[in-house]
């Protein structure tokens, strides 16, 4: 998140970013668990029963998106939230030594992947 605020995207861009990235992950491991506790209970046996356990799963992923999104919404006014979040930043600094080794492992990896 500091690269985009050092290439000074809006604030909140960098917020949203940044959430949705963490709300992706959680979402998956959620629909893991549902799915998961669904199969345990032969929800997916045939196509009628696989349709309704799949409908099931969206529904309980949709009511438990909205509720994490209340949760996290409370929290940060509790927290109290004015427009920005404010996090520690460990200092970035870019130095070219390290851009050209990134660059180097990058063509590096490209080369084995045509090659193979």
């Amino acid at each position: 998140m500091a690269v985009l605020k050092m290439m000074r995207v809006p604030a909140i861009v960098v917020e949203l970013v940044g959430l949705t990235y963490r709300f992706i992950y959680v979402l998956l491991e959620t629909t893991r668990r549902v799915y998961v506790a669904q199969d345990a209970r032969l929800g997916y046996t045939g196509v009628r029963t696989s349709y309704r356990s799949l409908g099931m799963l969206v529904s309980s992923l949709i009511v438990r998106t909205l509720r994490y999104a209340r949760e996290l919404e409370v929290s940060l006014e509790s927290r109290g939230y004015t427009g920005e979040l404010n996090v520690l930043q460990i200092p970035y600094q870019v130095s070219w030594k390290n851009i050209i080794a990134i660059m180097t492992i990058d063509g590096i990896l490209i080369a084995v992947a045509v090659l193979i």
